[in-house]
C-alpha cells in the first residue's frame, strides 16, 4: 500500500491548556486567588521542544456552594463585589433529584418551601459512578470528593500519554488507494501497517492523481482501548496458475484457511488471513463449501473434500 515512507521524532508538548473562560463569580475569583488556576482547568508545563495543545471551550465554569449540613448547592453570578452579571454560556451536568433540609423559594411575591430539587452542577453520577465536567480533578462542591473522573482522563490522558512515549514518531506515507478505503477512512481511525498501530495526524489526498499523503503516529496505547476489528481480508491462491490475489473485506471469520472459493469463474483457495487492507484489485468470493484445489487428471476434474 505504500508508495513512500518517512520517519521522523514526535516533539512532545512543551504546554497543555485545558481551559473554560475565565469566570467573573466571586467564588471562581476566590478559588482562583487560592490555587492559582481556574476551578476546573488543566495546565501544565514542561520543559519541551514541542508545541503548545490547548483546548479552550467558550463555556464559564461556575464553581458552586453547597451549604453546611444539606444537600443544596446554589451557584451564583455574582462579583466580587456581589453585583450581578451576566456570565458567558454556562454548561452544567444533571446529578439528578435530591432530598435536601428543607429550603425557602420566593419568586418575588410568594415563598415556597422545597425539600428536594434537582441538582446541577461539575458532577453526574451514571450507574453509581460520579463524572465530572471539570478538565482536571478538583474538589467537588457537592459530593465533596477529588473527581477524578474529568473530562482530560476519559477523552485526552491515553492520546497525551501516548505522544510523550520515547517511542513516539511521525511517520509519513504517501500511497495510492482504493476509492472504498478512502471514503470510509476517518480521522479517528486507526491504521495498523506492517502490523504497527497508527493513529491519523492529518491527510490529503491529490484528487488529479489519487495519491494519498498521511501523517501518522505510532499508537501505543493499551490494545483492550483499541476498537475490536470486526473485518478481514483473505489471500488467495489461484489453482489454475498458482498466481495470488486477495479478496475484498469480510466479516471476521467468513472463510477458513484451505477453503476452496471462487470469483469469476476462476476457483482459488484461502491462502492466508490479512487482518489490514491489501493493494491492488480485491476480488469478491463465494465459498464452494469444499476444501483445497481441485486435482486434475488428464481431461477429467475431479473433486475431493477433505475432512
Amino acid at each position: 500500500m505504500a508508495d513512500e515512507i518517512d520517519i521522523a521524532r514526535q516533539k512532545a508538548y512543551k504546554k497543555i491548556n485545558f481551559n473554560y473562560e475565565p469566570s467573573e463569580s466571586f467564588m471562581n475569583k476566590q478559588y482562583l486567588g487560592i490555587a492559582n488556576h481556574e476551578y476546573g482547568d488543566l495546565n501544565y508545563e514542561l520543559q519541551n521542544d514541542g508545541e503548545e495543545y490547548t483546548i479552550k471551550v467558550p463555556f464559564e465554569n461556575l464553581l458552586f456552594q453547597k451549604f453546611t449540613g444539606t444537600d443544596l448547592q446554589v451557584g451564583y453570578s455574582l462579583q466580587v463585589g456581589f453585583d450581578n452579571y451576566i456570565p458567558k454560556p454556562v454548561v452544567l451536568y444533571d446529578y439528578g433529584t435530591v432530598t435536601a433540609t428543607s429550603f425557602k423559594i420566593n419568586d418575588g411575591s410568594t415563598t415556597t418551601t422545597a425539600t428536594s430539587y434537582n441538582v446541577f452542577g461539575q458532577d453526574t453520577n451514571i450507574s453509581g459512578v460520579n463524572w465530572s465536567i471539570n478538565f482536571g480533578a478538583e474538589q467537588s462542591s457537592f459530593t465533596n470528593f477529588i473527581e477524578t473522573n474529568t473530562l482530560y482522563a476519559n477523552y485526552y490522558d491515553d492520546y497525551i500519554t501516548n505522544i510523550f512515549s520515547i517511542k513516539a514518531r511521525i511517520v509519513s506515507i504517501k500511497a495510492m488507494m482504493p476509492i472504498p478505503f478512502l471514503s470510509a477512512l476517518k480521522l479517528n481511525d486507526r491504521l495498523v501497517i506492517r502490523d504497527k498501530r497508527y493513529i491519523i495526524n492529518s491527510y490529503s489526498t491529490n484528487l488529479i492523481t489519487g495519491e494519498v499523503s498521511l501523517e501518522l503516529l505510532n499508537d501505543f496505547r493499551i490494545a483492550s482501548d483499541a476498537p475490536a476489528p470486526t473485518n478481514e481480508w483473505y489471500e488467495l491462491y489461484n489453482c489454475a496458475d498458482g498466481t495470488i490475489s486477495n479478496s475484498q473485506s469480510y466479516t471476521i471469520g467468513t472463510f477458513a484457511i484451505n477453503e476452496r472459493v471462487t470469483s469469476v469463474g476462476n476457483t482459488y483457495t484461502i491462502n492466508a488471513v490479512l487482518t489490514s487492507l491489501p493493494s491492488g484489485s480485491l476480488l469478491a468470493i463465494t465459498t464452494t463449501g469444499e476444501t483445497g484445489c481441485p486435482i486434475v487428471m488428464g481431461s477429467e476434474t475431479i473433486f475431493y473434500t477433505l475432512y
